[in-house]
């Protein structure tokens, strides 16, 4: 329905606006050299909304996310040299839109997203960690927030910082809390100026870490400094972002495309990561895609909004875009890493294949006689809602509600 909702006008619905693609198992190889794909070996189970991580030796671990019949617990194990995925240890929790990052150790942490308790979707406040040596979980002492679509990064001294997300109110919080990998435990640090959901974290060449995106408006980044505790904000951004990504060139610049307000406007700053600039508008939207810092510099995008199969490649003096081969299959909320030198591997999402593609599901909005809103608030609502409703509801409606969780 639509309606006058709290903060503006919006659309207020209990189903989705917009119908959710399937769950992919599916991965496609993109070989960076002939700009050409080729199928990948499928996942054991179709997943979207998880989190994946590269060891060193090239193994990808896949944690999570949401399948058929709900959120998983599930993980995966993908073999470089067999090219053949194997089933992993199972979290403790099912969860998707949550983070995971690579410890010095080798082993992986896990923090927070959502996940479900007796139907009910609940934003996590656990975290687990993946040992490598015994290939288990373990669970660690819990985060003192719990939070959805946070952002994690690993700070220099071989901590972990997490900042922002999704609260159990379902508001974005500012919060930020870091890890300590040798004892297993949280600490409390300071909060960021500006709550921040569906952000993304990056460490800086500098041992630094930036804040970026999480608003449905253009704002300033913040810098932390892990020895201060402190955040700085820099100058605003030229855009808004949130579900965007944002990678760290060899010079120290940060590349930062798509996101749900402007899916083809992508930016840089410069090598202190202060200063912001517009760079040239991609040809495909990119909002809950995937990216890859390729080994030249360039900036490798692929898919996103709501199912899109469209790579843009930006080139390694970053003043260009250029389009490279399309997928197979049309991809959002999947990932993306290199697998070595000169491949790409791009794993599940939700979406349809190209090959033989179903009909397409139709996006319709209600009319004004459908709204019960007088037609000028209808048309408003309609209009304005198109923006804010992908911001008030997207995180959850394209989770399963009615199953129980895997």
């Amino acid at each position: 329905m639509v309606a006058l909702c709290a903060g503006g006008i919006a659309i207020c619905t209990s189903s989705p606006v917009l119908g959710a693609p399937p769950a992919l198992a599916t991965t496609e190889l993109y070989d960076t050299g002939s700009d050409t794909w080729s199928a990948g070996p499928s996942m054991l189970s179709a997943r979207y909304a998880f989190a994946a991580v590269r060891f060193s030796d090239g193994t990808i671990l896949v944690t999570g996310g949401v399948g058929a019949s709900g959120m998983l617990a599930t993980t995966e194990l993908f073999d470089p040299t067999t090219r053949e995925w194997r089933a992993g240890a199972s979290m403790h929790f099912a969860r998707s839109w949550h983070t995971a990052t690579l410890l010095p150790s080798g082993d992986v942490l896990v923090a927070g997203g959502l996940g479900e308790l007796n139907g009910s979707q609940v934003v996590l406040q656990s975290a687990e960690v993946y040992r490598v040596a015994v290939r288990s979980w373990a669970l660690v002492q819990p985060m003192q927030n719990p939070r959805d679509l946070h952002a994690a990064t690993l700070l220099s001294d071989g901590r972990v910082l997490v900042a922002g997300g999704f609260n159990d109110s379902g508001n974005p919080t500012n919060s930020a809390e870091i890890y300590v990998p040798g004892t297993g435990q949280w600490l409390a640090t300071s909060s960021m100026a500006q709550p921040r959901g569906a952000l993304t974290l990056t460490t800086l060449k500098d041992k630094r870490a930036i804040a970026i995106g999480g608003s449905d408006t253009a704002t300033a980044a913040e810098v932390f400094d892990a020895s201060t505790a402190q955040w700085t904000s820099t100058d605003r951004m030229v855009y808004p972002h949130a579900w965007h990504e944002a990678l760290i060139r060899s010079d120290g610049r940060i590349v930062v495309v798509g996101g749900e307000v402007a899916p083809t406007r992508a930016e840089i700053s410069d090598s202190t990561a202060t200063h912001w600039a517009a760079l040239p508008i991609t040809k495909f939207p990119h909002d809950h895609g995937a990216a890859v810092l390729l080994p030249d510099d360039r900036v490798f995008v692929a898919g996103g909004s709501l199912g899109d199969a469209g790579v843009d490649i930006l080139n390694g003096a970053a003043t260009a875009w250029t389009t490279a081969t399309e997928m197979s299959s049309l991809r959002s909320r999947h990932a993306a890493l290199l697998l070595d030198e000169h491949t790409v591997i791009v794993i599940g999402g939700s979406g349809y294949s190209q090959v033989a593609p179903p009909s397409t599901p139709s996006r319709p909005q209600p009319t004004a006689s459908q709204s019960g809103l007088p037609p000028v608030l209808a048309v408003i609502a309609l209009s304005a809602g198109l923006l804010s409703a992908a911001w008030l509801i997207r995180r959850r409606r394209f989770l399963p509600r009615n199953d129980a969780p895997n």
